[in-house]
């Protein structure tokens, strides 16, 4: 992984956060990320993200306000690494810091930066009339 940190601050913020992670096998880790997650600072991959679908087909939609910005791109995980890759083969690299019930820590592999989000309500799908 290439990590650009911007300043002291930002490192520990990574260090805080990756020795605060707990080894999960992906089977679980993919059990927490499945639902609806809105950001609350830092990177996040929208303003509004879901995580569905079955293992074989796993689903990632996103919105920005409740307009849809990505529907049915593909997301899959190794181990702590989660790739979405959407919109003709371009995607994006996290390494999930943290996931349980009420909120998701992503570290963005391009930046090096956390992005958190918290669980929400299944996103309403505006129709656009």
């Amino acid at each position: 992984m290439n990590v650009n940190l911007n300043g002291p601050a930002q490192l520990l913020a990574v260090l805080v956060a990756l020795s605060s992670a707990r080894p999960v096998c992906a089977s679980a880790l993919a059990e927490h990320l499945v639902g609806t997650w809105s950001c609350v600072s830092g990177p996040c991959p929208d303003q509004r993200i879901e995580f569905s679908g079955s293992p074989e087909r796993p689903i990632y939609n996103a919105w920005r306000e409740t307009r849809p910005s990505v529907s049915g791109a593909r997301w899959t995980l190794r181990g702590d690494r989660l790739h979405i890759a959407c919109c003709a083969a371009v995607g994006s690299d996290w390494v999930v810091v943290r996931a349980d019930a009420e909120e998701l820590i992503l570290l963005d592999e391009y930046s090096a930066r956390l992005a958190t989000l918290r669980r929400a309500a299944p996103a309403v799908v505006s129709s656009g009339d």
